[in-house]
């Protein structure tokens, strides 16, 4: 087998598309121009080891996706080692058609092969943000149009031979750590090396540094360790309002961050390039909108992000286990898969709370142990290791942790009337058009999967009504935030629609298509 790379300047950066033929010796890659490639191997993102051994499918821990020729009958595909970023494959071969086609974007796959997500399947954003099940319990394919299926791959390498033979297997590979000091140690000499990969002299393309700041936990301890291996771009929230108190310029500047940008979280909302498509086409619920603000300054770069931290760094946590499965107290809001957005802006995205995750039985001991008794607070937002980060690099213990603001402007709970407040005046516009004019689907079927939801979810909004009028009230509900929006999925629909559209209208001149 051998690759025969194509590059296409139009498409996302760091997007790639293989299409592999029944017998074929020759593999199609359609990637994006950032992508970097040998003769037998690409990828897209950065890993913890040398860029020149292209061995980013065994890395200890990877932020990329790749496909690397395995002898002469086999090639493998690569996930990252953590769960925010998949590979979705289509096999036709399935169909009698004798062609299997994957993709490190969804909407690049859709384009290839002219099929789209199937409009009366309302449960996308259950597939998709299943990511909080863990690698073993998420949900692996789910329906496409004219019945074909979407395999979703994540946490894992995918071997695939020239009879079009599938097979992965997860990733398995474990970080020595046994108390805080190694475990710092390994936080540090992790992104160390994936910074040294990035920046590596041999790549066409090298990576800046870039972070986000609030005064929580989990965002302050990964930008020490940021600072720590070369970062000196600190971003923050300077409004709205509720975000002023959460303000994390002072902490950048005690770090001693060089470039300190705090910018309006709405900012976004004035944007007329539909951005939300980006965020939302593989179930993010819109956490990340608010974010792109700062799009200018973390494209082309790695960027430091603290999620994870909650489910990973937290001293009472209910989902003691070594497969990323936060089911318990998890909510499709917490998921993170803005990938489709960071392809576009060539950023390599590094959750560091997520280095070691894999060992969260290890970490929850190193967590109760005594030793970090004096950094432990023992109340409801209590992450004795990600405290004694920040305050060994000299933050007082006032000025962060005390209160939990978060990030982000999720949609999941989000109705008609309060989605225009939530979204640029021309994507839900254009959102509006899609859902009167365009999408087909049984509007009687999707009204009772509405007032299921609307059950299922009703303690949700019944402690919101009673909160805001003031009522002592509270209903107990089970799996709250684990069911599929009715306007999530719609926006999940819509947001493939419109990026498949303009990847098609990019790949007109490839022959893949």
């Amino acid at each position: 087998m051998f690759f025969n790379f194509i590059v296409n300047h139009k498409i996302p950066a760091l997007s790639w598309l293989a299409k592999i033929t029944k017998d074929a010796k020759g593999i199609d890659i359609v990637m994006g121009h950032k992508v970097e490639h040998t003769e037998n191997a690409f990828v897209s993102g950065a890993w913890d080891g040398p860029f020149s051994s292209m061995d980013f499918q065994n890395a200890n821990f990877a932020c990329c996706t790749g496909g690397k020729i395995h002898g002469p009958h086999n090639a493998i595909f690569s996930t990252p080692t953590h769960m925010q970023q998949y590979i979705f494959l289509i096999n036709s071969n399935l169909h009698g058609g004798g062609v299997v086609i994957l993709s490190n974007s969804l909407p690049f796959l859709l384009a290839a092969t002219g099929l789209s997500l199937d409009p009366n399947h309302f449960t996308y954003e259950e597939d998709f943000d299943s990511t909080i099940r863990g690698f073993v319990n998420c949900i692996k394919h789910t329906r496409l149009s004219d019945n074909h299926v979407l395999q979703i791959y994540r946490y894992c390498s995918i071997s695939i031979d020239h009879d079009l033979k599938i097979t992965s297997y997860y990733h398995d590979k474990h970080l020595s750590f046994d108390d805080f000091t190694s475990y710092r140690n390994t936080l540090q000499n992790v992104a160390r090396r994936i910074v040294a990969n990035a920046t590596d002299k041999s790549r066409k393309y090298k990576y800046g540094l870039v972070t986000s700041m609030s005064r929580g936990y989990d965002s302050v301890a990964t930008s020490v360790i940021a600072k720590e291996v070369g970062c000196d771009i600190s971003l923050h929230f300077s409004g709205p309002k509720k975000y002023l108190a959460d303000d994390g310029r002072n902490i950048a500047k005690h770090l001693g961050f060089k470039h300190i940008i705090g910018r309006d979280a709405n900012k976004y909302l004035r944007r007329t390039d539909s951005v939300e498509a980006e965020i939302f086409c593989t179930g993010d619920p819109g956490g990340f909108c608010q974010f792109t603000t700062f799009e200018d300054y973390y494209s082309n770069c790695i960027y430091f992000s603290g999620d994870f931290g909650e489910n990973l760094w937290e001293r009472v946590n209910l989902n003691l286990n070594n497969f990323l499965d936060f089911s318990v107290g998890g909510t499709f809001s917490c998921v993170s898969t803005e990938m489709e957005h960071f392809l576009r802006t060539g950023t390599i995205y590094l959750s560091l709370p997520s280095i070691g995750a894999n060992d969260l039985l290890k970490l929850s001991k190193i967590t109760k142990s005594p030793e970090m008794a004096n950094w432990t607070l023992y109340n409801y937002y209590d992450r004795p290791i990600a405290r004694r980060i920040v305050e060994e690099a000299g933050i007082d213990r006032e000025e962060f942790g005390k209160t939990k603001v978060g990030g982000g402007n999720s949609v999941h709970y989000t109705t008609m009337k309060t989605l225009r407040k939530k979204l640029s005046p021309t994507s839900y516009e254009d959102f509006i058009h899609f859902k009167k004019n365009e999408v087909k689907y049984s509007r009687f079927k999707f009204a009772l999967f509405t007032l299921n939801y609307f059950w299922k979810e009703r303690a949700v909004f019944v402690n919101t009504l009673c909160s805001r009028i003031k009522i002592k009230y509270r209903m107990n509900g089970r799996k709250l935030g684990k069911h599929s929006s009715p306007i999530m999925n719609l926006l999940i629909l819509w947001s493939n629609d419109r990026l498949t559209k303009r990847y098609k209208k990019e790949l007109t001149q490839d022959k893949i298509i």
